[in-house]
C-alpha cells in the first residue's frame, strides 16, 4: 500500500553513488505483445543498464545485484493479473520497496540515477480513487481502505460504554443523569475516531470518505468530522458494523463511487456544452 509518508520517505533518500534503481513495469495490451517478448523487453532494459554501470564504475557492483533480482521478478510477471509494479531499491542502503499498481503507467523504463524517479507514480496514484469507509456505531468502528477495485479492513475500534445501574433513581433523576452520560461517551468515540480519520487523510492515506452508519446515528457523527473530511465525503449507506463483511461494504462502497463519478462526468459535459453554446 503506497502512502504519502512512504513516497516522503522514499524521496527524502539519496545514493551517493548513484545506485538509486527505478523500475516501472506496465504491462502489454494482450494483442499487441506476447509475455515473452515482454520479458525479452525487461531483459534488454537491465542488460543496457548494466552496461551503463559498468561505463561509470562506480555504479558497477552496487547496481548489479537489484537489477538481477528485478529480473528475477520481470519474470513472474506474467501471472500478475495484468497488473503494472513499481520497484524501488538500492541494495546498499537497505532498500526494496515493490508496489502493484493499475496498469495505466506510460511504459516500462528502468532509470539508475542519484534518487528514485517519480513521475510515472504520480500520475497513476492521482487518477486512482483511494477512499477510506467508516462503519461506526456508538460501541464500535471499523475502517477498511478501497482502492483500484480492492477492499482492506485497516482498524477497528471498541468503545466500551460504562455500565449503568437499571433504577431510574429519585423521580428519574438518576436515570436521565445516566443517559446523558451514555451519550457524552459516544460523543468521545465519535471524536476519536474522526480524528484518527482526519490523521490519516493529512498523511495521503485517502482522498475520498464512505460513512456507514445507522441513520439515527448520522447526526451526531457527521457533527464531529472536520471540514477536509466533509468536503471529501462521498455518501453514506446504512449497515450494521459489528456485522458487515468486506464484500458488503465493497458493494456499497463502489455503488457510491460509481454514482459520484457519475455525475461528476454529468457536470463536466454540462459545463463544456455550456461553454459551447456561448462560444467559450
Amino acid at each position: 500500500m503506497i502512502t504519502r509518508d512512504i513516497i516522503r520517505e522514499l524521496a527524502a533518500f539519496e545514493s551517493p553513488e548513484n545506485c538509486a534503481i527505478t523500475f516501472y513495469y506496465q504491462p502489454p495490451a494482450p494483442q499487441n505483445k506476447s509475455h515473452r517478448e515482454d520479458s525479452i523487453l525487461v531483459k534488454d532494459l537491465v542488460k543496457e543498464a548494466l552496461r551503463e554501470a559498468e561505463k561509470e564504475g562506480g555504479k558497477k557492483e552496487c547496481a548489479r545485484k537489484d537489477l538481477r533480482r528485478i529480473l528475477e521478478v520481470a519474470d513472474s510477471l506474467h501471472g500478475n493479473g495484468r497488473r503494472a509494479k513499481a520497484i524501488f531499491a538500492d541494495e546498499k542502503a537497505g532498500i526494496w520497496r515493490e508496489f502493484d499498481l493499475p496498469a495505466s503507467l506510460p511504459a516500462t523504463q528502468l532509470i539508475i540515477n542519484r534518487r528514485f524517479h517519480f513521475s510515472p507514480l504520480a500520475a497513476v496514484l492521482e487518477n486512482v480513487p483511494s477512499v477510506c469507509v467508516c462503519l461506526i456505531d456508538r460501541t464500535k468502528a471499523r475502517l477498511f481502505r478501497y482502492q483500484d477495485e480492492k477492499i482492506e479492513e485497516v482498524g477497528d475500534y471498541f468503545n466500551e460504554l460504562p455500565r449503568r445501574g437499571k433504577s431510574d433513581g429519585f423521580r428519574g433523576y438518576d436515570g436521565g443523569h445516566a443517559q446523558r452520560n451514555v451519550a457524552n461517551d459516544a460523543k468521545q468515540h465519535y471524536k476519536f475516531v474522526a480524528e484518527t480519520m482526519l490523521e490519516l487523510y493529512e498523511r495521503g492515506f485517502f482522498k475520498m470518505l464512505v460513512v456507514g452508519c445507522r441513520d439515527e446515528q448520522w447526526p451526531e457523527v457527521e457533527s464531529v468530522l472536520h471540514t477536509y473530511l466533509r468536503n471529501n465525503l462521498l455518501g453514506r449507506f446504512r449497515i450494521d458494523p459489528a456485522t458487515a463483511t468486506p464484500e458488503q461494504v465493497k458493494v456499497h462502497t463502489e455503488k457510491i463511487l460509481a454514482e459520484h463519478l457519475g455525475q461528476r462526468r454529468q457536470d463536466i459535459v454540462q459545463e463544456v456544452v455550456g461553454e459551447a453554446q456561448r462560444n467559450g
